[in-house]
């Protein structure tokens, strides 16, 4: 029990100090957004006279009214300080530090073990009970959401697909415009839903999506489909890439050191009652599956 304890805290001492680096580079990145969001070209729409002159559709029926696109001035602003370029880099380099620091901790582990001789500690689970081993079928890996969340809630995606399908280079001049979808006064009317109160010579209100301007149905435009696309791509390559770096920290970096192992073996060799070390042993739970699996075959026969 006291090994376990040790261990714990030791681990949660590396923990917080390998926070301080994803801290250090969270600040900075919170600070560029802040700093930058009075030159974001799409937060600037919104706010300046190009959103004065957008009349958006009412958010609810009969009682929400008409609205100007820069009554969501501050709330773009806010968003972007949370969802920009750096957020998403930034989320991309702590996918590589979560697993960076698995590494080196099961590499700081083994020498704490060599160091505090307790090379013979490890996890002791409590071994898998029959009637539930019987019952299982089939195991199931849980997947990354990382990706994700990236792709299906940042505006990082929709602004890159803007400027490669519109060819706007690095420019996002002209997003705003192009994220929302008209929707026809005189349809709006039809519905018996519309608040009375309509700005004079309106003739369609504006709302955020990728819809045609006509109905009855107003299907989703191609650019929809786009987009949609671009964040199952997004999400393909982001997978696949963090899984790479993954497996090149995972070589790299070995859980235990040369220098460890070296004295591993020495003690091993000067010492005959460390040569059974459970790091080349199996675990409890292994020993526990086969012993099932044994007695399972000798019952079949």
């Amino acid at each position: 029990m006291g090994e376990k304890v040790a261990f714990y805290f030791a681990a949660m001492g590396s923990y917080t100090i390998a926070l301080i680096l994803p801290a250090i580079v969270g600040l900075i990145v919170f600070i560029y957004g802040a700093a930058s969001v009075t030159s974001n070209m799409p937060t600037s729409e919104i706010c300046g006279s190009f959103g004065q002159s957008i009349d958006m559709c009412p958010l609810c029926d009969k009682t929400c009214s008409f609205w100007k696109l820069t009554e969501s001035c501050a709330y773009a602003q806010i968003s972007y300080v949370f969802d920009n370029i750096a957020t998403v880099i930034f989320a991309i380099l702590m996918s590589i530090w979560a697993r960076g620091f698995v590494e080196w901790w099961k590499r700081g582990q083994s020498e704490l073990q060599y160091k505090w001789d307790s090379i013979d500690f490890h996890e002791c689970n409590e071994p898998i009970r029959p009637d539930f081993e019987r019952q299982v079928r089939s195991t199931r890996l849980n997947r990354r959401t990382g990706a994700a969340v990236i792709a299906w809630t940042s505006e990082f995606i929709p602004k890159l697909a803007y400027q490669i399908i519109e060819g706007k280079g690095t420019s996002l001049d002209g997003y705003v415009n192009w994220t929302l979808s008209s929707f026809p006064i005189s349809d709006y009317n039809k519905t018996g839903t519309m608040n009375q109160h309509i700005p004079s010579n309106l003739t369609y209100c504006r709302y955020r999506d990728f819809r045609e301007s006509t109905g009855p149905n107003y299907d989703y435009t191609s650019l929809y489909w786009h987009v949609i696309a671009a964040r199952l791509a997004f999400m393909i390559i982001f997978e696949n890439v963090i899984y790479l770096i993954v497996y090149l920290v995972q070589l790299i970096i070995p859980d235990v050191s040369s220098q460890v192992q070296e004295g591993i073996d020495r003690q091993r060799y000067s010492d005959p009652s460390h040569q059974d070390s459970p790091l080349e042993t199996p675990s409890a739970v292994e020993k526990a599956i086969q012993n099932l699996k044994t007695k399972r075959e000798t019952t079949e026969k």
